[in-house]
């Protein structure tokens, strides 16, 4: 954060407060050995866009650096955004530190607290008018022993002597000590009572370092805390020292996984994904995680949980062609590909428009998106390998699907494949390794490049005429193919069930063969195999072409 002698702007860490019930989803993920990366939205107090990394202290290959001094230079240290200061330094995450501000006649800017880099201690406790006491700094020593140190109250403000046993070593300031020993504790200054983007950092008992980010001044999308609320949030994880950092237009967290990206979406000058050149940054490297990366359901509506996909046809401005105001969205219990629960997706189409530019050949275009402004941040990353797709069933003809990815700031999208409208569920995937299988979408260049993906949104082309259909298990597998039939249930559900299984269990046999007898020669039943409305001996001789015939995937295993 910029902070003038003449006028000081605060923007401080907050987060979530978990003493209410709240509509939140979280992603995790484990991007590198020893790291916990956890991605949360919210749509209550208010839109929330999170990011969370928890940090074993003592896994193999962590260790950290913070900002150093610029020697000779002007003022304490050089400014410099937390993604440079990753590049700089070959480390796998940044987070932005400590208060600072600069005078306009040198080149750097001082530190707002007692600050070390690799030993070094170039900045010390200093007093501030207004501030909270005591005057708080998270350092980390070379063994990666992580405490929160303090000016003892016997010696001037400027001085600091480590106690015994504590060796200071890497260490950001912070404005506030807002945990305690367990306990939240948080001042009545007006900058903790206002909502801002927040940065904050805590330690746990059992040596793991969280770091976490909180979006704001973003309506709709994140709209920042109160410093009580991000207290609270690391009360939740276990924390029982916690500090609060610079907030605001500095609040930033960069992963280089392996090329360093924003993981959150910072504010800085009030444009989203600008990166404010930060005065006080902490790096931790750490080794990338090379466990086989095993396959994702982004989003299966188990238990009515949209995630990231709880927005209304109409709500993207792409969107055209329909009436918005009677297109709806909705998670039901009524039909479920896997589960109990998928997406219902109604469209009404608007017959004043024949065609749109997205759809020339039919009648209207829907772009559902992934999270409220379907940022990457919004979106957990994924390797780009494998296929990502979705299950889908519909009784509506001409329509036709496809799913959008955000790669290397480009929009890519599979190329729309024309749906099934038997009623039943069919698989629709895409293969990321095909070039073949994509072209560009909005500044996109036909194909996909670098390493990862997030999700942007899933694309309907329909017709001219209002349309019904269903969502279930958008998904990613980085191994093969999403097209694989798990249960007895799916075989059905996917029109695939044998006629002469009249119980629906995947095998012919003496069960379905008591049923047809107890229907035998009855006009119009329900368990007629062949379809002449009697059960006869041509449903008989159904039943003997198949008998013991087993289809049942899970018998399979």
């Amino acid at each position: 954060m910029r902070i003038t002698p003449a006028k000081i702007i605060l923007l401080s860490v907050v987060m979530l407060i978990m003493t209410c019930p709240l509509q939140a989803v979280d992603v995790t993920t484990n991007p590198f050995i020893g790291v916990t990366h956890i991605h949360r939205t919210l749509s209550s107090p208010r839109p929330l866009n999170i990011n969370i990394a928890m940090i074993d202290l003592a896994a193999e290959g962590i260790s950290f650096k913070a900002t150093p001094s610029n020697g000779s230079a002007g003022g304490e240290t050089n400014l410099q955004t937390v993604k440079a200061f990753v590049e700089q330094e070959n480390a796998q995450i940044g987070i932005n530190g400590g208060f600072f501000f600069w005078d306009n006649n040198v080149s750097g800017c001082d530190v707002m607290g007692y600050a070390a880099s690799n030993g070094d201690t170039y900045s010390y406790f200093t007093q501030w008018s207004g501030w909270p006491t005591p005057y708080v700094s998270l350092n980390i020593s070379s063994t990666n022993q992580a405490n929160i140190i303090y000016p003892v109250p016997s010696f001037p403000i400027g001085q600091y002597v480590a106690p015994l046993g504590v060796e200071v070593y890497n260490a950001i300031a912070g404005s506030e000590w807002i945990v305690r020993n367990g306990v939240k504790n948080v001042s009545n200054w007006d900058i903790n009572t206002a909502l801002h983007p927040r940065s904050a950092a805590g330690i746990t008992d059992n040596n793991v370092l969280v770091l976490l980010t909180v979006d704001g001044r973003q309506n709709g999308f994140s709209e920042g805390m109160y410093v009580s609320e991000v207290a609270d949030l690391l009360l939740e994880f276990d924390v029982t020292q916690g500090i609060n950092l610079d907030g605001g237009g500095s609040s930033t967290m960069v992963f280089a996984d392996p090329t360093a990206r924003l993981i959150n979406v910072p504010i800085n000058g009030g444009t989203p994904y600008s990166m404010r050149s930060t005065g006080n940054n902490l790096a931790v490297f750490a080794q990338i995680n090379t466990q086989p990366v095993e396959k994702i359901i982004f989003n299966s509506f188990e238990s009515g949980d949209e995630g990231t996909f709880a927005y209304a046809p109409g709500y993207s401005g792409s969107t055209a062609g329909i009436i918005a105001a009677n297109s709806t969205a909705a998670a039901v219990e009524t039909d479920a590909w896997n589960g109990s629960w998928a997406e219902l997706i109604t469209i009404a189409d608007n017959p004043a428009l024949t065609a749109v530019a997205d759809n020339p050949q039919g009648g209207w275009f829907v772009r559902w998106v992934s999270g409220a402004s379907a940022s990457p941040s919004q979106n957990i990353s994924r390797p780009l390998e494998g296929y990502v797709g979705l299950w889908l069933k519909t009784s509506s003809p001409d329509v036709r699907i496809s799913i959008c990815l955000d790669n290397d700031s480009q929009m890519e999208r599979g190329l729309p494949l024309a749906v099934n409208n038997d009623g039943y569920w069919h698989c629709y995937q895409w293969n990321l390794e095909d070039a073949a299988a994509w072209e560009g979408w909005y500044n996109g260049d036909d194909e996909l490049t670098g390493s990862t993906f997030t999700l942007d949104s899933i694309q309907i082309f329909g017709p001219d005429a209002d349309v019904e259909l269903y969502i279930d298990d958008i998904c990613h597998s980085p191994d093969g193919s999403l097209d694989v039939l798990a249960t007895c249930g799916q075989l059905w559900k996917s029109g695939l069930g044998d006629i002469a299984d009249i119980n629906q269990d995947c095998i012919v046999d003496i069960t379905d063969l008591s049923i047809m007898c107890n229907d035998w020669l009855q006009d119009d039943s329900l368990n007629n195999i062949v379809g002449d409305a009697r059960i006869d001996l041509h449903d008989f001789g159904a039943i003997s072409e198949n008998w013991l015939n087993d289809r049942n995937p899970e018998s399979e295993e």
